[in-house]
């Protein structure tokens, strides 16, 4: 383990421009372990930690979600999850994804992600310290064990089409029925559930792929494509060889999805 870290780099030559550790000198972990999220209109940078070793020092960006100024990457704001909702090994796996929604007839610029403790947080952009303003439990709480890839918690990056939010992780129950995986929409004002599909051959590892009126995820050896209005099932496909796990995300480029496989496979499918 080492400190955590951001770094800048020139894109020309990769030289290191500027860097904001997550830890005092002398401490290690909180971890980077998603991309940053950009935010171009603000000029910030947004990405979630994860945990932080034995420290004596303070560490207010470990386990957090931390907002930067893209240019200097000085700090601006940050949020970490209070110690009555970490969980062992509960932390930030993720990309933030940044989205909008009305909220009491005024619109506000959000950013979201999901923690490893199974919830989903969704901050305002320009008050991350306020905490957040709507948060919705999308998985069990990890509690040890091999986590996310066993269906405890979320690692999974959301996908925004504009008007929806989609979001993925591990065992949950829907409609009463227990889930190894659900990928759910979620209203992006208040946190509730459009619709939900439990998953039954695998928890969601991977980032939800939305592509005008499709979501794709990939669970456990399957992957499948739903229809983002509804959630109804287009298509699926199992992998049926040994080691099979589609923990990567999809990528759908001219009429053709792309995805890759634990077993070695990257497969191809015209849309």
């Amino acid at each position: 383990m080492i400190r955590g870290k951001l770094i800048e780099l020139n894109a020309s030559t990769g030289a290191i421009k500027h860097t904001f550790y997550t830890l005092p000198r002398g401490c290690i972990g909180a971890a980077v372990w998603g991309s940053p999220a950009i935010d171009t209109a603000d000029n910030a940078v947004y990405f979630a930690t994860g945990n932080a070793n034995a420290c004596s020092k303070s560490e207010p960006y470990s386990i957090a979600v931390v907002k930067l100024n893209a240019t200097s990457l000085s700090h601006i704001d940050s949020w970490q999850v209070p110690t009555n909702q970490q969980t062992s090994d509960g932390d930030f796996g993720s990309t933030p994804t940044l989205f909008q929604a009305s909220i009491g007839g005024k619109m506000h610029n959000l950013v979201g992600v999901a923690n490893k403790n199974g919830v989903y947080y969704a901050f305002d952009r320009t008050n991350l310290h306020q905490g957040p303003v709507w948060q919705a439990k999308i998985a069990d709480s990890i509690g040890g064990g091999c986590g996310p890839t066993c269906g405890q918690g979320s690692i999974s990056p959301s996908s925004w089409d504009g008007t929806t939010l989609f979001v993925a992780g591990g065992n949950t129950v829907i409609h009463g029925n227990s889930c190894m995986g659900g990928l759910r929409a979620l209203n992006p004002s208040n946190g509730s559930f459009e619709w939900e599909d439990c998953m039954n051959d695998g928890p969601v590892v991977g980032a939800v792929t939305e592509v005008p009126g499709v979501v794709v995820v990939g669970e456990g050896n399957k992957f499948v494509l739903v229809a983002a209005s509804d959630g109804h099932t287009l298509f699926s496909y199992t992998d049926t060889n040994n080691g099979s796990h589609f923990y990567g995300a999809a990528s759908v480029s001219n009429g053709v999805l792309y995805i890759g496989n634990m077993d070695d496979t990257f497969y191809a499918f015209g849309t």
